[in-house]
């Protein structure tokens, strides 16, 4: 009973493994923090310009196909670059936004979407590929631990999980002994009252 409870709980692992590896694509995005600076000219007052820059990248193993990011506001010509380089389509869509076509995207690849503006601040209001799903991503700058701290967190990680199943397995194998206990008729006995009655008998004979 053992050995099939650990077959089928290495079954369920497997078929996870599986599934995590499987040829996909994955497409995540998230924004960069916001550079700002003040241009100024000879001719003209100070403007104060802000960069922006949108990340999209695929974290697959499978390119993505006709990925597209839609900004709510239009930028000027000349305030909008891809890097890095790369041809892609722009095209103006219901509603006051700016449709990018950047084509597809493989495995492992990104891109940096960059733009300039002066007073409203871009706003992305849909990044969407063909044959993926794609998910926002939140970026948080913290300093980077160092590689020992990384190997004893994974290792307590692996003893974790050891634990965790060989307690499971554990008391899914007493479960089973218990059930089994419960499950079990009764056998037949004769009570010691009646067994001394029938020894008497047998000597008064």
């Amino acid at each position: 009973m053992f050995a099939w409870i650990a077959g089928l709980v290495a079954a369920v692992m497997a078929g996870v493994v599986v599934e995590r590896f499987r040829s996909r694509p994955r497409v995540v995005w998230y924004t960069l923090p916001r550079a700002s600076f003040v241009l100024s000219l000879e001719t003209k007052n100070p403007v104060p310009v802000h960069a922006e820059i949108l990340v999209v990248q695929n974290l697959g193993n499978a390119s993505a196909e006709d990925v597209e990011v839609t900004l709510l506001i239009p930028p000027q010509p000349g305030c909008l670059s891809v890097a890095p380089p790369r041809a892609f389509q722009t095209e103006p869509v219901s509603g006051g936004q700016y449709l990018m076509k950047l084509g597809s995207l493989a495995p492992r690849e990104w891109i940096n979407i960059q733009v300039l503006y002066n007073a409203v601040t871009p706003t992305v209001t849909n990044v969407r590929a063909k044959n993926a799903l794609v998910a926002p991503r939140q970026i948080i700058i913290s300093p980077r631990l160092p590689q020992a701290a990384y190997l004893g967190m994974l290792l307590l990680m692996t003893v974790g999980a050891i634990v965790v199943l060989a307690g499971v397995i554990w008391g899914a194998q007493i479960a089973i002994d218990v059930a089994s206990d419960l499950l079990q008729p009764p056998s037949a006995s004769i009570p010691a009252s009646g067994q001394a009655a029938v020894s008497s008998g047998a000597y008064s004979r």
